[in-house]
């Protein structure tokens, strides 16, 4: 991951110069595939967060050094996203990406290119950059078209796990809802430019009553005091309820009541002239009580002759799409072994903790854990047995620390608890109780066993304290106590001095 990045060229160590790989042939439905490439608008377009944050994670996923969102155009592909990687674009014929769009339901995974004919005397194998692992995922738009994938590379061969490459195939799914948003958006446009004339032309009136009538997506018309006067049927099926149905309510009746102060700010904002346009994820509940998520694009429109203004809204379900980010989201800041939170779960908490508590009277305790004689457990008893006894450990901590805490796993057998606390005697009972609570009996294999644990705690005082810091200071303090010996727990002031409970 902390590799520097590499350029693309050609130039190979032995002057192999010029090797040609096999260009791969023809997707089926190359020109269908094409157009809905060039609809999206995203060749040569600027950077996006969504894309780049999905290649950092994909890298993080894999553990590979260099990931790209990479667009196969007619004779280049061109890379939307890329890290470690220096270039833009390279030779469709060289693009291992153009393989993976043959089959747009697999997951494309070459172990080791010197093994696969179709890539070993490609030059981005056999030349300066030795690429050794390919992984890509295709991205497959709303109409069925691969126009490009979320791939991850290294120089030396590997191999992925199942649920790193259920991952890799989530983020791609994730990243296929942004293709659809884009294709959707552009849509917008072209019903926007077709609305600029509206009051000119009376037959692009009629243009526009049958696109609208007939769009794929949700149009709905709302005047001044968001009553919907005109909608669509495809807006009718996004909200569950008959289009007949429809004029006359606003849409604050179906609208999910923690979502309708941001819509009403969005809405007062198009009507006063702030915005001429908006965008926002809200949530409608259905009247059969489904909640479904929605992608608004919303547009003010004027006329002129009246004198009023209307707001004309787009709308698109991508339900699927913001549950597989939170999935994501939630997948990234938790342990896959215990369930609780891991280090960057830990990072965020901590520093929101320590904000907060600069407005109040209480102080931030760290408890860094260490499980006693853990590698005798497992060399014992198998990793089998550990694993297990890192999840008994987990569930006793969490049934020991109060609603508002939280429990993370460092790592190994380290864990860590975050608390608000009115002071040090109050981190001192939470320390105690946690080491009772793991003191609790349990069985491994058909011997009876008691768990203990080493315990550091540092409480922070005054102003805001550098996260790392604190964490810092609870690990020292947890080192002190595994020396002193098993099942002990040791305090650090934040001069340093220590003090065992």
């Amino acid at each position: 991951m902390g590799e520097p990045r590499r350029s693309a060229g050609t130039e190979e160590p032995d002057g192999t110069a010029g090797v040609r790989p096999h260009p791969p042939p023809l997707p089926h439905d190359e020109q269908e595939r094409l157009a809905e490439l060039w609809a999206t608008g995203l060749l040569d377009s600027a950077p996006e967060a969504a894309f780049d944050d999905a290649v950092r994670l994909a890298t993080w996923i894999t553990g590979t050094p260099t990931g790209l969102v990479s667009l196969v155009d007619a004779d280049r592909q061109w890379f939307k996203a890329a890290l470690g990687l220096e270039v833009a674009e390279t030779s469709r014929d060289e693009a291992f990406c153009a393989h993976t769009i043959l089959r747009p339901g697999e997951v494309l995974i070459v172990e080791n290119t010197l093994d696969d004919p179709r890539f070993a005397d490609n030059p981005l194998v056999a030349g300066a950059l030795g690429i050794r692992f390919y992984a890509g995922v295709p991205l497959v738009s709303s109409g069925g078209h691969a126009i490009g994938t979320l791939c991850v590379l290294d120089y030396v061969p590997r191999s992925l796990r199942p649920g790193q490459v259920d991952a890799l195939r989530s983020l791609g799914v994730l990243l296929q809802g942004q293709v659809d948003l884009r294709l959707a958006q552009r849509r917008h446009e072209q019903v926007d430019a077709l609305l600029s004339e509206v009051t000119a032309e009376a037959d692009t009136l009629r243009q526009f009553l049958a696109i609208f009538e007939h769009a794929p997506v949700g149009i709905v018309v709302s005047d001044h005091d968001r009553t919907i006067t005109r909608a669509n049927d495809a807006f009718g099926r996004l909200v569950g309820i008959p289009t007949h149905l429809l004029p006359g309510r606003s849409f604050i009746d179906f609208t999910l009541p923690e979502d309708i102060e941001a819509s009403e700010l969005a809405f007062d904002e198009l009507l006063e002239g702030t915005h001429d346009r908006t965008h926002l994820e809200k949530r409608y509940v259905t009247m059969s009580g489904d909640i479904v998520w929605v992608s608004l694009w919303a547009s003010r429109v004027s006329d002129l002759t009246r004198g009023t203004s209307s707001i004309i809204s787009l709308g698109q379900d991508v339900t699927e799409e913001v549950t597989t980010r939170q999935e994501l989201a939630s997948r990234a800041l938790s342990d896959p072994l215990t369930g609780l939170g891991n280090r960057a779960a830990l990072n965020s908490w901590l520093g929101r903790m320590l904000n907060r508590a600069e407005y109040t009277s209480h102080h931030v305790a760290v408890f860094f854990i260490d499980l006693d004689e853990f590698k005798q457990v497992n060399d014992r008893f198998g990793h089998a047995v550990g694993d297990e006894l890192l999840t008994v450990a987990a569930d006793r901590l969490r049934e020991a620390v109060r609603p508002g805490d939280l429990v993370a796993r460092w790592g190994g057998d380290e864990f860590t608890v975050v608390a608000a606390v009115c002071d040090t005697e109050e981190a001192e009972m939470i320390t105690h109780r946690l080491m009772e609570a793991m003191r609790e009996p349990l069985t491994i294999g058909e011997a009876p066993f008691t768990l203990t644990c080493s315990v550091g705690v540092a409480v922070s005082h005054g102003s805001v304290e550098e996260a790392s810091a604190l964490l810092l200071r609870a690990d020292e303090a947890m080192f002190r106590a595994k020396r002193t010996g098993r099942d002990q727990a040791f305090s650090i002031a934040s001069d340093g001095s220590m003090r065992r409970h």
